[in-house]
């Protein structure tokens, strides 16, 4: 019988205040122990598909170094008291560590998991009796050059503790509000597509869509997605907690003209048409800055949601 398990957090991280932080009863986030940092390298080796394959720097911090047009990625250890080894352990037989992923996304950061391992024995000890695969997804984010040569983002133990805050509202949500639950969802598995992928930005445009629209009405002019989307979310992101606005991302514009033109962009890549960031979507720098924010925006939305399903009900009729 397993008595307890370790799910190893692939995201680069350094996390800042008191720990362990309990997530839910039996689900503990904490530093990972010298035994288990053994356990997670060696089975991190194991994944390597090659020898030029690149991973994360738990144990490192990276010092670029520019001259002209080439960058230089110096590689610094750090002491062992410093490295960014993290786990969640977990007791019960019966655990919810994809739950707790799934709502780890939600983070600033997301809070994704590597594998797992499973154990004889309370605690984290005994013998080994079963490891998960680590997913197709999570190789390839995290051996990518982007992850591999950039430095840990911070996470607070207070934001990774909120994950307990919302997993009730997440498993305990009432049927008629299920299409928040089913964001939350579809956002998980969204991450099987690359972010570098036109596909992303269809996918995350269908989750706030499904949060916050309505079929448009034909005999109102002003009733379109596109309409509804740019008003709703302007709206809406003066209740998110954590503040996320155009200016922090694109070029200076209004807000309205920035949601439009996402909104085009997705209607663009959505009929095959190339969209031209030196042009007509210049205002939205290039690819990789609409993903962040829209990224940014729906992880949001969906924690708004999940605290005020009532509302969002409502919003959408509107």
């Amino acid at each position: 019988m397993l008595k307890s398990g370790l799910a190893f957090v692939a995201s680069h991280i350094q996390v800042v205040g008191d720990l362990p932080a309990t997530l839910i009863p039996g689900h503990i986030f904490r530093r990972a122990r010298e035994d288990e940092i053994v356990l997670i390298q060696e089975r991190l080796r194991q994944s390597m598909r090659g020898p030029f394959y690149q991973w994360v720097h738990y144990e490192d911090t990276i010092r670029e170094e520019r001259q002209g047009t080439s960058t230089t990625f110096h590689v610094e250890p750090l002491p062992p008291d410093q490295w960014k080894y993290w786990v969640v352990a977990f007791e019960p037989t019966n655990h919810n560590i994809h739950e707790i992923e799934t709502i780890g996304l939600l983070l600033p950061t997301d809070l994704e998991f590597a594998f797992q391992i499973y154990f004889s024995e309370p605690a984290q000890i005994g013998e080994i009796r079963g490891m998960q695969a680590m997913p197709l997804h999570i190789f390839e984010k995290y051996s990518s050059h982007d992850c591999a040569f950039t430095n840990a983002t911070s996470l607070t133990t207070q934001q990774i503790a909120s994950i307990g805050d919302l997993w009730p509202l997440y498993k305990n949500m009432r049927a008629e509000f299920s299409f928040v639950a089913s964001a939350l969802d579809n956002f998980s598995a969204l991450r099987r597509v690359p972010l570098q992928s036109s596909l992303a930005v269809v996918g995350l445009f269908s989750i706030i869509e499904s949060l916050t629209t309505h079929a448009p009405r034909l005999t109102e002019t002003l009733d379109s997605i596109n309409h509804q989307i740019a008003n709703k979310i302007i709206l809406l992101r003066k209740r998110y907690a954590r503040p996320i606005t155009p200016d922090q991302y694109f070029l200076n514009s209004t807000e309205e003209k920035i949601w439009k033109k996402l909104y085009g962009y997705r209607s663009s890549v959505a009929h095959g048409s190339v969209a031209n960031f030196n042009a007509e979507y210049q205002v939205l720098r290039d690819h990789s800055t609409v993903v962040r924010f829209l990224r940014d925006n729906v992880k949001e939305l969906i924690i708004f949601a999940l605290k005020s399903p009532e509302f969002m009900s409502d919003l959408r009729r509107c």
